[in-house]
């Protein structure tokens, strides 16, 4: 039960709970890069760049936003040339279509299910 109408980071889209949604990003990034942490650690963590673009994404953000936070992924995990076309070429075509063609959207998002980790799809 929900006890309070205050804003919640995990389904808003106040600025200010936005740009806490991307510093939890920053220090995760900040604080991952610090330690050994396990390959699979890692690749959730890259996952959740991903998750939080398409959280933006779905609640029509502008595409600024979305590539700031892909721009976050792109310099902190320097994915391989093939993920980051995967990558760009999903939100590419899914913020062309998001409004207008959103079976293609879909379908989309459906390849890069199978081409990219498990993880950036939880």
């Amino acid at each position: 039960m929900r006890r309070s109408d205050e804003a919640r980071i995990t389904n808003t889209l106040d600025d200010t709970l936005l740009h806490s949604r991307r510093v939890r990003l920053e220090e995760g990034n900040r604080i991952l890069g610090n330690s050994e942490s396990h390959l699979s650690l890692q690749q959730i963590w890259e996952g959740q760049h991903i998750v939080e673009a398409e959280f933006r994404l779905f609640h029509n953000r502008e595409r600024a936003d979305i590539d700031s936070i892909l721009s976050l992924w792109r310099e902190e995990f320097r994915p391989p040339w093939l993920r980051r076309f995967v990558v760009a070429a999903y939100f590419g075509i899914a913020f062309a279509t998001r409004d207008r063609a959103y079976l293609v959207l879909r379908l989309a998002r459906r390849l890069a299910i199978a081409v990219l980790p498990r993880a950036y799809f939880p």
